[in-house]
């Protein structure tokens, strides 16, 4: 059965001020080091495994060189077997894009693009720390375009300390109209140790209000389907076949391996998390250990668990006949009272295949969620 693969480049020009992700400053002979270990790391835990999706996250990958891009998919494919159809994502930022890397990047096998647009308001760029202006964003879409990406996919959050529901829906139809692929709309997300929630918590930026939030959400995913972008995951929007593989893959709780620091792997029901730390990292590879710093086996039960609650951050929810064919039991007979309890509240209605969460409960999925985790051992 084919896995996907994740591999983090945890490089960036400058940390966006609500980014909490593992990342660090972008110095040329530290990307070339790192490109030497991610593929020792790649040997130690490649053993041909068929991988039919590659996502490059970050960090932002979009620093790399196309020939740096090539010597880490040439590395990989060394260590795990791509199918023809592979589906390879990198991310990026608008401001690392220009006509020829794009060119290189399409030319070497990338065939999905994900840009961290975030917003076209030049004033909420401010607070986020993007680097990049709206033009930036604006013109990289033009350029992937011309460069033979059919297959691209934009970021947008909402949210942001001074946004309107007018500015949202100025940056939603913006991008809408730009015959794009996909859309994620994520909910700002605020980690105290950020610049931003700092700078929230000191009182300097005050969120908008829980009602204009959902608003802002709601108004997106009514406007969307009418654009020909079909809401397929809680967050994320596709025009018909261009949903994103590889996370559909993590949605369905398939397997996958990730290489880098901080890079999380689920393999034959262990989870894995690579050491958040280069240099740690670093020395476990120089030492020929693994990087590897958490690892836990999950149960059935709490198996079982983590695949309802992400299937149902899809549309079409859990299916049942896949559930019993996983785990040899009815899904029922798991979560009937959950499954009852969900029902009788309206927090859950049934499909044909198995159960969704109905359209309110969407943006209140956490809540449904819960319920689940009652039963988890884990």
């Amino acid at each position: 059965m084919a896995i996907g693969l994740y591999i983090h480049v945890p490089f960036c020009r400058q940390k966006c001020a609500y980014c909490d992700f593992y990342s660090l400053p972008v110095r040329a002979e530290a990307v070339e080091r790192y490109l030497q270990l991610l593929l020792r790391e790649a040997a130690m835990r490649g053993t041909g495994q068929t991988v039919n999706t590659v996502f490059l996250g970050g960090g932002t990958p979009s620093l790399l060189t196309a020939q740096q891009v090539s010597t880490v998919l040439e590395g990989v494919s060394r260590y795990f077997c791509l199918t023809k159809d592979v589906e390879i994502t990198l991310e990026a930022n608008p401001e690392t894009l220009q006509p020829a890397n794009l060119t290189a990047y399409r030319q070497l096998g990338i065939n999905r693009l994900s840009i961290g647009v975030q917003t076209l308001s030049p004033r909420l760029l401010l607070p986020l720390g993007r680097r990049h202006t709206a033009q930036q964003a604006l013109d990289a879409i033009e350029w992937a375009q011309g460069a033979g990406f059919d297959n691209i996919s934009c970021d947008l959050i909402y949210g942001i300390p001074g946004q309107s529901l007018a500015d949202w829906q100025q940056d939603v139809r913006m991008l809408a109209t730009r015959g794009l692929a996909h859309l994620s709309l994520y909910s700002l997300e605020i980690y105290d140790a950020t610049p931003l929630g700092q700078t929230i918590a000191d009182g300097g930026l005050q969120l908008p209000a829980d009602d204009l939030v959902a608003d802002m959400y709601d108004w997106a995913r009514l406007y969307l389907p009418q654009q020909g972008l079909e809401q397929y995951e809680i967050s994320n929007f596709a025009r018909p076949g261009r949903e994103c593989r590889h996370n559909l893959n993590y949605w369905h709780n398939g397997e996958y391996i990730g290489l880098g620091p901080a890079a999380c792997s689920y393999i034959q029901g262990v989870r894995q998390c690579n050491k958040a730390d280069l240099k740690a990292y670093e020395q476990a590879l120089e030492a020929g250990r693994s990087a590897v710093e958490f690892c836990e086996r999950l149960d059935e039960e709490g198996t079982a668990v983590e695949t309802v609650i992400l299937a149902l951050r899809l549309n079409s929810g859990i299916n049942k006949e896949s559930f019993a064919q996983r785990f040899g039991r009815d899904l029922e007979d798991v979560f009937g009272e959950e499954i009852r309890e969900l029902l009788q509240k309206g927090w859950l209605e049934p499909t044909e295949q198995g159960y969704r969460l109905p359209w309110h409960m969407r943006p209140l999925a956490n809540v449904v969620f819960t319920s689940f985790l009652r039963t988890s051992n884990t």
